[in-house]
Formats: structure tokens, sequence, C-alpha cells
């Protein structure tokens, strides 16, 4: 399934939106495309604002198989993914900063990423080749910014314990801008970390540096990777990988 036809959009946004996802409170499912990779996926977004400046949360939800499903799936046509029946939900979230957003009847349209000055300059050494353009603007679908992203989540530790970052990453660069990568992506955890995610995201846009941001910002960030901890394990299938055993709350 490379596209959602948009009767089959309607179809998986009716069936998220019935689950009982509290992430989901105050999202807006988004009527366009952000991404050309994921052009088979749901966005849910929410505006955040604080004081002059605006954010917004992205939950992304991929309409494609990825595993876990309860029944056995039909051999694919050609052409056309097998339907398929599962009792997970596969998710993205993020919380970046934004320049401008669309509203329209109350609900939240469209956003313009912040740009980060950092992962511009990654965009600006690619070969004019190796960009995509579609509608009008540039997609920048093949950049790895893997380096910078542990760069980034380990400048954003304060020197608090980091072994679980080649795992996940508290910091990403997503949509070209900074982002706090949402591994539970409840509103009220956004909304308790909202201010001292705008102190480094305000520093790191204008200036790419951290080196003035306060002391109880620091602690606080210190405090969020403490409460990372996992262990290694085997799933239903036998395959060993990392589970989480302690999250921020």
């Amino acid at each position: 399934m490379d596209t959602l036809a948009p009767e089959e959009a309607a179809t998986v946004a009716q069936l998220i939106e019935r689950l009982p996802f509290t992430w989901l409170e105050g999202h807006d499912l988004l009527p366009q495309t952000i991404s050309r990779r994921h052009s088979a996926s749901l966005h849910f977004g929410r505006l955040w604002t604080l004081g002059d400046h605006n954010y917004v949360s992205v939950i992304r939800i991929p309409a494609t198989y990825l595993g876990g499903a309860s029944e056995k799936l039909p051999q694919p046509l050609q052409g056309i993914s097998p339907p398929f029946l599962t009792n997970r939900v596969y998710y993205n979230a993020w919380l970046l900063p934004i320049d401008d957003y669309v509203r329209s009847q109350g609900r939240l349209q469209d956003f313009t990423p912040k740009p980060l000055p950092m992962a511009l300059e990654k965009v600006h050494r690619k070969s004019p080749e190796e960009h995509s353009w579609r509608g009008g603007s540039f997609i920048f679908d093949a950049l790895d910014f893997s380096e910078l992203n542990l760069k980034l989540s380990a400048d954003c530790s304060f020197n608090a314990r980091r072994q679980f970052l080649p795992i996940f990453q508290p910091f990403v660069v997503e949509f070209l801008s900074f982002c706090m990568h949402l591994i539970l992506p409840q509103p009220e955890l956004i909304r308790s970390y909202l201010i001292p995610f705008a102190e480094i995201s305000q520093k790191l846009i204008e200036s790419g540096s951290l080196t003035s941001i306060s002391p109880t910002t620091q602690t606080l960030w210190r405090d969020y990777y403490d409460s990372f901890s996992y262990e290694r394990t085997l799933s239903s299938g036998g395959n060993p990988h990392w589970l989480f055993t302690g999250l921020p709350s």
C-alpha cells in the first residue's frame, strides 16, 4: 500500500478514534500527507501555545501491516496489499516548535515547522540530484539524521545516564525541526515538559548551543533521562529485543 485513498484513511481513522487512547485527546486528523515516505500513514496533530511561541505534537500511525496479526493473512494480489486483523497499533510521536499553522472550523489543518539550523546545514550539503520535488516543496526523505539525533540526545542529557541512546533517542530531527521524541504521547506528559522543551529548543534554534540553559531545566532533563531503564528479553516469536521497564511519568 503506497498511499491511502480518502475512503481508506477515513475508515482507519474511525477505527483508531474509537479505541480508548487518551493520548489522542485534543489531536485532529491532519488532512494532508506530511511526508511522501509515510503516505500510507495517518497523522494526528495538536496545537500547543506557550507565550508567543507555538508548538505541535504529531502522532503518526501507519496503516500498513507491521506484524502482530491475530488471523492468518491471505496471499496478496499483485499491486494490492492484503487485509489484516491485528490487536496492535504502532505509532511515532513528536513535539516540535512551529512558525505558523492553519486551523479551519476549530481543527488543526496544517503547520510550518521551525527549522533547526544544524539540520538545514545537512540538507544544503546534499547534492541537488538527491532532492525530491513534489507539490511545490522539497521533501528530504532520504536524509540520514542518525548521527545528529545521537548528538542532540547526548547534549540534552546534561550528563545523565544515557546508555539507552542506541535504542531510543529522546530528541531527534523530524520535519527538519528539533523534536522531543515522545515515547508516551499523553497530553498531560507533553504539558508538563512543554516549558523545559521550549527552553532547549529555542536555544538550539537560535544559537546551536545549550551552554546557558537554566540549572532547573538541566536537573529536569537529567531526571527525565534517569527514568529510563530497560532489559533484554525475547519476543513472542522468540526474537531477542529490548524492553523498557521504566519510563518518565
